[in-house]
């Protein structure tokens, strides 16, 4: 079994805890402060003396006074024992480090020589007099070297402006693939919108013929005009359709004269080839 602590303990238990070690801590005080302090001398009252007077006028009865009270001898005090304070050593400064002699050689002079020795003096260089054939040849080198750098400059300038050339043109022909491929794309654009165009015109001119069967598909040869007269239609392979069904097909081609003009005349063909397909 555990045992459940009372609300009281739980909530009080750090105050009463508190509380003792403060009375401890008091009660050791004044114990302490008790065996310090000498003791004090007791202060014995005075004796009083007293008479008492009988009821007769001429008879007085003394009365005995008690003894005083010993008093007890005080407790000697003992002077406290002097600690012995030790000296403080003073250290001894340092000596002074001895001075060091250098010992001074002194040359001796060999014998016979009265005087200090010179010091060697370097021969100035001899001067070549510069004649008229050295100045030429001078001249003469000077003056190829001049034509030589000359001729560098100018052989690097043109090939800077050949290389400048050959990068021009590379450009200049990147941009015209560039332009060709677009106008390329454009044409290609611009010929399958023309050409769907006549098909359907043609298609839409066709009659159907009662032997015509689901998914009709023939090839269709016009020649035109430049203004979209048809000048001849044809009918040739492949083509999945009978007689009549060319017939329609060829008939529908004359009937949708004249056929639609391109906006852009390099488009313009004037032999067409179609794939009617009216099923699709």
């Amino acid at each position: 079994m555990t045992a459940v602590q009372s609300p009281f303990w739980r909530d009080h238990a750090g105050s009463l805890l508190g509380s003792c070690f403060l009375h401890g801590v008091l009660v050791l005080i004044v114990v302490a402060m008790a065996w310090v302090t000498p003791p004090t001398r007791r202060v014995v009252p005075a004796m009083i003396e007293a008479t008492l007077v009988s009821s007769h006028r001429n008879y007085v009865t003394p009365v005995p006074h008690p003894a005083p009270a010993a008093t007890p001898p005080l407790p000697a005090v003992v002077a406290p024992t002097p600690v012995p304070v030790m000296p403080t050593p003073v250290p001894k400064p340092a000596p002074k480090p001895a001075p060091v002699k250098v010992p001074t050689k002194v040359l001796k002079v060999p014998p016979g020589v009265t005087e200090k020795p010179k010091p060697a003096v370097a021969p100035k260089p001899k001067v070549v007099p510069f004649s008229k054939a050295d100045a030429s040849a001078l001249e003469r080198e000077l003056r190829d070297n001049e034509q030589a750098r000359q001729a560098a400059q100018v052989k690097a300038a043109q090939e800077a402006a050949r290389a400048r050339a050959e990068a021009q043109v590379r450009a200049q022909a990147a941009v015209t693939a560039r332009n060709n491929a677009v106008r390329q794309e454009q044409v290609a654009g611009e010929t399958s919108q023309y050409l769907a165009e006549i098909k359907a015109r043609v298609e839409q001119a066709w009659s159907r013929p009662a032997s015509a069967r689901k998914g009709v598909q023939c090839t269709l040869e016009v020649d035109q005009s430049p203004g979209g007269t048809v000048l001849q239609a044809r009918v040739i392979n492949p083509c999945n359709g009978d007689e009549a069904v060319r017939a329609s097909i060829r008939d529908a081609a004359l009937r949708a004269s004249p056929l639609p003009v391109p906006k852009n005349g390099d488009i313009f063909q004037r032999t067409l080839h179609l794939v009617f397909s009216p099923d699709e």
